[in-house]
């Protein structure tokens, strides 16, 4: 009997057959644990080495070199190559969040969430970036070399500093929406205070501070009328500038962060409310997003001029472009009647 060839087709199709019937099917199992996997533990692991190193590598090459250039007179040139290989250590960590891997299988919310941790993780090594760099050029001009100056540069970097605490805020927050839709108890991530002289340091000075206005406040040079005078006058000057400095900061800081949803501040002249122009999209956003804005800004707008008393109180009201309210705060107690 005569035995039938196939054709080049057929042959083709007999074979992938063949083959594709071995091939192992992924279940609906083994994806589910595959997401679980990525979200319970390699974003969280991966997310918080990154932040354990960039603690490590801020400690060390700011905080210890700081302090050994402010105490015991390390080489400048030292100092800012300690600093330029912390930048460059935190420029590499942003790079790492940006190519950090997502899987396609999260689904559309999971996804978005976990955007929202990398893009806050981010913040964080840009804030601290820009911050060593203004350091930099104060060292360059010898900011930190009188014991005068010491305190003062000091405390305004390490406010701009805690501007990463909103940062880690907001990274929690998101990773409390990936625990409830997935009924997980994932742990939040720590909130690390980024310094730029350690406490005892910063106690030390306060007190050389005191000291030294002590002896400017018994010295003779002038009548007792004569300096009260001259100080206050150099204080409300300082002050003034300090608070312009100050809002100017805040301002350029919301928008940078929220320029999807605010589109400017405006202060009313002689008068305590301030009014935070939003954009439509706000329309968009949930009942939650609405009371995470405006509680996060408000509050955060509000501490600025309080705190630093350039206000005694404030009236902060978020508007839509049409001249709506979308916000303002409460008449009694604290908090913000938010309107939907």
């Amino acid at each position: 009997m005569e035995r039938k060839s196939f054709g080049p087709f057929w042959t083709l199709v007999i074979v992938f057959t063949l083959f594709t019937s071995f091939v192992p099917e992924v279940s609906y199992a083994e994806d589910k644990d595959s997401k679980d996997e990525y979200l319970q533990e390699t974003l969280p692991n991966q997310v918080n080495e990154r932040l354990t190193s960039v603690e490590e590598q801020w400690n060390t090459l700011m905080v210890d070199n700081m302090i050994v250039y402010t105490e015991e007179n390390q080489n400048q040139e030292i100092t800012l190559e300690n600093i330029d290989e912390l930048i460059k250590d935190l420029e590499d960590n942003i790079q790492a969040s940006k190519d950090a891997f997502i899987p396609n299988d999260l689904g559309w919310s999971n996804t978005r969430y976990v955007k929202s941790i990398y893009k806050a993780e981010q913040k964080v090594y840009k804030t601290l970036t820009k911050q060593a760099k203004k350091i930099s050029k104060d060292v360059k001009k010898s900011k930190f070399e009188s014991d005068k100056d010491l305190h003062k540069t000091t405390a305004k970097h390490e406010k701009k500093l805690a501007k990463t605490d909103r940062n880690f805020n907001s990274m929690n927050k998101t990773l409390s929406k990936i625990n409830k839709k997935n009924d997980y108890n994932i742990e939040e991530f720590s909130n690390i205070s980024f310094k730029l002289l350690n406490k005892e340091e910063e106690q030390e000075t306060e007190e050389e501070e005191k000291q030294e206005a002590e002896v400017e406040f018994n010295a003779k040079d002038q009548s007792d009328a004569e300096k009260e005078e001259t100080l206050t006058e150099e204080q409300i000057e300082k002050i003034e500038q300090y608070n312009k400095e100050t809002l100017e900061n805040a301002y350029t800081s919301i928008l940078e962060d929220y320029g999807e949803f605010i589109s400017s501040i405006e202060e009313l002249p002689k008068d305590d409310i301030i009014i935070i122009n939003v954009t439509d999209t706000m329309r968009l956003a949930t009942e939650e997003e609405k009371d995470y804005l405006v509680t996060t800004v408000g509050t955060y707008l509000d501490n600025i001029y309080v705190v630093n008393e350039i206000k005694e109180y404030t009236y902060i009201v978020f508007r839509y472009p049409n001249g709506e309210t979308l916000a303002e705060p409460k008449i009694f107690g604290t908090g913000w009647n938010i309107k939907n």
